[in-house]
């Protein structure tokens, strides 16, 4: 034995990370057992005897094999839980549930596997934690399992059990092995379960949802119990060591991660070979996973979607979960009520009696309020369900039974003198809603979700604040959006049937009171907070520990999808977005650019007094370069009259859009034309276009009446917007885009709506300003604006520069658009059609 230094041999073993260390020499005595001891320690290490030297060492072997079984057990769990072929996820097993107990009573369900084989013949990934360790299984096993879940019948054959709480459900599982090991990413030790029996039975606990307010989500809090073996036959695996163990029999039980009083614990005894050990192993502090921390085990399940952190295990009962899914519910249909009550024309805010005993704050065209106020109860009935319109996401609500309302609106902004719509917004949430809503078997649901609620009697109040969007159209925060603060929220004396997949739940409710937030605002998002009273229990929304969410599936950028299809929509995001007095600026410089376009175009054209008049066209007022020399010509007129009195349509494009004008313009303009000096003509100057900017209209001063040009697509009876230009004075020029001749190459006088505006001045202009509907007076003391209509040289559709309204200029930026709905294809087709156009203008 000293001959092959067993006695100063310091032997070291590796069980799943413990190193066991013989740190002084062996002392051999002298007797037959000692020298038996040293040539089976020789023997082992010489021949490679599977599990030899680690019989030294029980313990650890035990200790082993307990921890790397518990590992295994809860993915055999795991797998056969989620296995749609003959597991508790098949067809076959879901039919053959026992209930016990009655509908809408306490009770339990109970299903059964039997022989399920689960096979993975080649390693197979099964999942991956918050921290990245990836778990993957090899082999087969075969189950047979009990599982049993406690909670509220509910008849449903889909979801026959509502859980009453985190330790609801239990599972006994009963596996017959064959060649089964799982592997994780973070550990170099696995465990074989090369055959025999294993049963145990398992506690899965379900953390409380942050978003619901109940145990909903998975974490990896699992109890083991009575783990037993039975002729288990299995191998022990790490970095530097494989080893057989046989495993005749255990029974003991294991907590992974934490539950009550346990956490990361074994207990119990386990027999290794022939030698029963009790675990945990004297020494052994280290528990179930000895890398084990209660911030690893955290951020292994952190990323869980939807787990409340801190992690919680206090659940609601069933029905303070039916009361948080009613409490959601009342704010989706109190905002649908209200939104009812607004559109309503019979009796409602829109009826003609409400609008005009509107009491108004303020004249027209100075800021102001307007309250509408439904004194006398309207009631709305739907005695079928009646879908409403589709939001621009596709989904339609579903209105049944009857509300009855009162309440009042109040908007402040600028008096419009619309009676319809009396108010602009200048701020952007501009409006206080105060309802009042009886109720009676009123039904709301959509035709996406599972959920609806139906309110069969009580009285519902509220102060609803609606933001509004801008309509881009005409920059006015014209479009009211279900971005909304509710306040002051109540139910009384109400009964609710909430309906959550297929399932009705009632709630009486003898007082509630909430604040929510739909939608985004600076202060808060998708919020929802208060205290429900139902049959003496008094129910906190949300639950401790949860976050104040209205909407558990709320995604921002889908929500505003829902109702920003409208035409011009844009969100606005602060009051000054909304500012009358910039919309007034924005569309007159728009529609002032349209009449400087239009004034031009007459001139041109008129045959009275303007540059087509013959006795204008023969006497040009200065003349340059000789015949065939490039040269121009210049015309002057003074005090042309051009419009009338009333309306006339004076152009139709291509598309049949009509541009028409009335009032009129005395107008002093020059036009300057540049090209060949044309030698045809003996007798009258003439010259030839030779570029498409050869044409320059001055308008030099243009002293205005009732001038207003606008425009009326073909179908429609009356302007999106007009601009009523009562008196003052107007200067600008304007420099067509002329198209190449078709017949005659080279000829540039074929005229195109693309035309570039500079030094457009007005001032001291009264005006009137006609827009959706809406009118507004006011004084245009100056203006100074640039712009281009169409594209040419890259630059498209603009307006620039600044308009003086009253004591208040507002800068027009660079990059403004000069039509919100331009496109480059239907301006292009508004003049494809012009007799002899060689082809449209380029854009660069």
């Amino acid at each position: 034995c000293q001959a092959h230094n067993c006695c100063a041999l310091r032997q070291k073993i590796e069980v799943m990370g413990l190193r066991f260390e013989k740190k002084k020499p062996w002392r051999v005595a002298s007797n037959e057992r000692a020298w038996a001891a040293c040539a089976l320690l020789l023997f082992g290490l010489g021949t490679g005897c599977s599990g030899c030297v680690e019989k030294l060492v029980p313990d650890k072997v035990a200790m082993a094999v307990g921890r790397l079984t518990v590992r295994n057990a809860a993915i055999i769990a795991k797998l056969v839980d989620a296995d749609a072929k003959c597991g508790f996820a098949s067809a076959k097993v879901a039919r053959s549930a026992l209930v016990q107990g009655s509908v809408g009573g306490p009770g339990a369900v109970v299903w059964k596997v039997e022989d399920c084989r689960v096979d993975f013949p080649a390693a197979t990934l099964v999942s991956t934690d918050c921290t990245g360790v990836e778990t993957t299984v090899k082999g087969s096993v075969t189950v047979s399992a009990t599982k049993r879940v406690r909670g509220t019948l509910t008849g449903d054959a889909n979801k026959p059990v509502i859980p009453e709480g985190a330790d609801a459900a239990t599972l006994d599982v009963d596996v017959v092995t064959d060649g089964f090991t799982v592997y994780k990413t973070d550990s170099t030790a696995f465990l074989t379960m090369l055959q025999g029996a294993l049963h145990f039975s398992l506690e899965p606990r379900l953390a409380l949802s942050k978003s619901l307010g109940v145990c909903a989500v998975s974490t990896l809090d699992l109890t083991f119990k009575d783990i037993r073996y039975k002729n288990g036959a299995v191998v022990v695996t790490d970095e530097s060591r494989s080893f057989s163990v046989d495993v005749p029999s255990s029974s003991y039980r294991a907590q992974v991660g934490k539950w009550g009083p346990d956490e990361n614990s074994l207990a119990g005894r386990l027999i290794v070979w022939d030698n029963e050990q009790t675990l945990p192993v004297a020494g052994d502090t280290d528990g179930l996973d000895p890398a084990y921390t209660p911030q690893a085990y955290f951020e292994q399940v952190a990323c869980t979607p939807d787990l409340a952190t801190p992690i919680s295990y206090g659940c609601p009962s069933l029905k303070e979960q039916v009361v948080h899914g009613a409490s959601r519910l009342t704010i989706k249909q109190l905002g649908t009520i209200a939104s009812l009550a607004d559109a309503d024309t019979r009796c409602g805010f829109s009826s003609p009696s409400v609008r005009s005993a509107a009491k108004l704050n303020g004249a027209p065209g100075t800021p102001g309020s307007a309250t509408l106020t439904i004194s006398t109860p309207c009631t709305l009935t739907f005695a079928e369900p009646t879908p409403l319109a589709a939001d621009c996401n596709g989904v339609t609500q579903t209105v049944q039974g009857t509300v009855t309302v009162t309440g009042s609106q109040t908007i402040t902004g600028v008096l419009s003198g619309d009676v319809n719509q009396p108010v602009v917004p200048d701020s952007v949430s501009p409006a206080v809603i105060t309802l009042t809503a009886q109720v009676a078997d009123f039904t709301l649901r959509d035709s996406v979700s599972s959920n609806a609620l139906t309110a069969k009697s009580g009285t519902l109040s509220a102060i609803i604040k609606p933001r509004v969007a801008i309509d881009t159209r005409n920059d006015i925060c014209a479009y009211v959006t279900p971005v909304a603060s509710f306040e002051d929220v109540e139910w009384s004396n109400a009964v609710l049937d909430v309906v959550n997949d297929g399932l009705t739940f009632e709630v009486p409710i003898s007082q509630a009171s909430f604040t929510a937030q739909s939608g985004t605002t600076p202060a808060r998002t998708n919020y929802l907070e208060g205290v429900v009273v139902s049959e003496g229990l008094v129910v906190s929304v949300p639950p401790a520990g949860s976050e104040p969410i209205l909407d558990p599936a709320f995604d921002a950028a889908q929500y505003e999808k829902s109702f920003s299809c409208k035409p011009g929509f844009k969100m606005a995001t602060d009051d000054a977005s909304c500012s009358v007095t910039k919309a007034l600026a924005t569309n007159a410089a728009r529609l002032l650019m349209l009449a400087a376009g239009t004034m031009a175009s007459e001139i041109q054209n008129d045959t009275h007094c303007g540059f087509s008049a013959l006795l204008v066209k023969t006497m040009p007022t200065q003349v340059t370069g000789a015949d065939g020399e490039m040269g121009s010509l210049t015309w002057d007129v003074n005090n042309c009259r051009v419009g009338q009195q009333g309306v006339s349509a004076v152009s139709t494009d291509c598309i049949g859009v009509t541009t028409y004008l009335s009032g009129t313009a005395a107008l002093n303009a020059r036009r300057i034309v540049t090209g060949e000096r044309d030698s045809a003509l003996v007798i009258f100057d003439s010259i030839i276009p030779r570029a498409r900017d050869a044409l320059t209209l001055q308008l030099t001063q243009a002293t205005l009446a009732d001038f207003s040009a606008y425009k009326i697509p073909a179908g429609q009876t009356d302007p999106y917007a007009k601009l009523v230009l009562h008196s003052g004075t107007f200067s600008g020029q304007v420099v067509p885009a002329l198209a190449e001749r078709r017949s005659k190459p080279g000829v540039y006088d074929v005229g195109t709506p693309v035309a570039t505006f500079t030094d457009i001045h007005v001032q001291n202009a009264p005006a009137t300003l006609y827009v959706a509907g809406k009118h507004f007076s006011f004084v245009i003391n100056g203006a100074q604006l640039a712009g281009r209509n169409g594209t040419l040289n890259g630059v498209s559709n603009t307006v620039s520069g600044q308009v003086t309204i009253g004591d208040e200029t507002v800068t027009i930026p660079e990059g403004t658009v000069l039509d919100p709905e331009f496109t480059q294809t239907r301006f292009d087709s508004t003049y494809a059609c012009t007799a002899d156009l060689g082809s449209l203008i380029p854009s660069q």
